[in-house]
């Protein structure tokens, strides 16, 4: 309400996209300026299944990379941006933005388009069989139920959850929506025991500042905590992962020791695109469009610009050089 009413100076962080069309209509009335910055999450929504999950019935289906790609595939991503982004989204599946030196075009809808009989398909091959209430079951028999965890209480958001879990559910997929307060959620998700957890990907220009949603990079990678704690603890805790997720610390490990930019971004977009075509991290809509209000006697904010969480926006917007024009 004091963004619509004209009493604030200047604000992006927290605007709700879904309240554009309100301020766009009181900005002459109230005396400010609506801003569009590209925000670089290369989802806004983004799932992690948890592959390192401490469940002996659902490890081996998480890290069947048939199974994420047939959650994948589940999503209809053009419902959730109409519903909850207003189509001013993209439908993706890629964690980094366009302009990300290490950017790769073809990941950007890699398992992303809208198949459910290919979704169906494939968890039929993981051997998740309906039963005769339409729901699926694990290989044992066993009753199969997916917990997706969120902070989310309401928003834009959490109707994209609820939609993207009633996509699952078409599939036969028994899945529940569970929201908690942050101060319990985040510290569940790093200890391992959540089994589907859900953020958003920033640092999507600059991944390798802090690439935790590249890969196992340490417990605030939730596709693979205790396989994130091994890495940043230098096997001291956690537990020791094989095959793709030990491929891609050895491209890390090159990353980090090269000191030829071109190389390095090499190494980068190889495992930018290990990471998307092992579907660690299953993307829905991004490049999403952060909503700035500045009054228009605030001056030098920049009319283009990207935030990020990771640049501490609006500090990579030189705000030191605002000021007040009398």
């Amino acid at each position: 309400l004091k963004a619509i009413n004209g009493e604030i100076d200047f604000q992006f962080r927290n605007i709700q996209i879904s309240k554009f069309s309100l301020l766009q209509e009181n900005k002459a009335k109230n005396n400010f300026r609506v801003l569009q910055w590209p925000d670089a999450s290369g989802s806004s929504i983004a799932f992690f299944v948890n592959q390192s999950i401490n469940d002996p019935d659902l490890r081996p289906i998480f890290q069947n990379i048939k199974f994420r790609q047939a959650l994948s595939y589940g999503i209809n991503r053009k419902r959730i941006n109409e519903v909850s982004f207003f189509g001013l989204g993209k439908e993706r599946n890629a964690i980094l933005i366009p302009s990300s030196a290490f950017y790769d075009p073809s990941t950007e809808t890699l398992y992303a388009q809208y198949d459910q009989a290919k979704a169906n398909g494939l968890l039929d091959e993981v051997g998740l069989k309906k039963g005769g209430d339409g729901f699926r079951a694990l290989p044992s028999g066993k009753p199969l139920e997916l917990t997706l965890e969120t902070y989310q209480t309401s928003g834009p958001v959490f109707d994209a959850l609820e939609l993207s879990r009633k996509d699952w559910e078409s599939l036969g997929l028994k899945v529940v929506l569970k929201s908690s307060p942050r101060e319990s959620y985040w510290p569940r998700a790093q200890a391992n025991e959540v089994q589907i957890a859900i953020w958003g990907t920033d640092r999507g220009l600059e991944p390798f500042v802090d690439p935790i949603y590249v890969f196992p990079y340490d417990n605030r990678s939730w596709m693979a905590p205790l396989y994130g704690d091994w890495f940043s603890s230098g096997g001291k805790k956690g537990e020791k992962p094989e095959g793709e997720f030990a491929k891609a610390y050895d491209l890390y490990s090159q990353f980090r020791a090269t000191v030829d930019p071109a190389k390095q971004v090499e190494v980068g977009k190889q495992l930018i695109r290990l990471s998307a075509e092992q579907l660690w991290v299953i993307g829905t809509v991004g490049v999403i469009p952060s909503i700035a209000v500045v009054k228009n006697n605030f001056r030098n904010v920049p009319e283009q610009a990207v935030t990020d969480w990771i640049f501490m926006s609006p500090g990579n917007l030189d705000p030191a050089q605002f000021y007040f024009k009398k």
